[in-house]
């Protein structure tokens, strides 16, 4: 008894400790993300990824909030998001929308399928990438999530598009 009322004083001790420490300390442990959508910036406190299979998952949230970055690689270096690096490259390629390997998909609370927004045209940027931690930044124009999929016309795809940009530290793991 004596010992698991030392292991929960430890606990409480670190926990403590832990909410002094800045915000920085903080996010080595939880990782982050900042994210701008149509101009109103966001900060989702935790970030997280795996790799498997040659693919990297980010996911990060702030319960208001969500984001998953999906890439296909393992390394530093530039990624081409959606169906290509500008709105020309995105049109021309437009039959492969249900087919794109690398997209940022931005969530905010409520009904997934009408709000949230995923990236048509843009460019990823991983600065670093280990087994246990990637850095990185993005900036895309996203179209609604319930129009990919659906008939989409040059007009649409024009009028729906939302800036998307950020950057994030994620914590994670490697499942090679």
């Amino acid at each position: 008894m004596k010992k698991l009322m030392l292991v929960f004083a430890a606990l409480f001790v670190a926990v403590s400790f832990l909410g002094c420490e800045d915000k920085e300390q903080i996010e080595e442990l939880t990782g982050s993300l900042d994210i701008v959508v149509d101009g109103k910036e966001y900060h989702l406190p935790t970030a997280v990824f795996i790799a498997k299979d040659g693919k990297t998952t980010i996911t990060s949230t702030n319960i208001s909030h969500s984001v998953m970055i999906t890439f296909k690689g393992e390394s530093q270096g530039k990624y081409v998001l959606g169906l290509g690096d500008n709105l020309l490259s995105a049109i021309g390629n437009i039959g492969n929308i249900l087919n794109m390997d690398n997209t940022v998909l931005y969530a905010p609370s409520g009904d997934l399928t009408k709000e949230s927004t995923t990236s048509v045209y843009g460019e990823l940027e991983i600065s670093s990438y280990s087994s246990s931690k990637i850095k990185g930044s993005f900036s895309a124009h996203a179209l609604k999530s319930e129009l990919i999929g659906g008939n989409v016309d040059l007009e649409s795809l024009a009028n729906s598009l939302t800036e998307i940009s950020g950057s994030f530290t994620a914590i994670g793991t490697d499942l090679n």
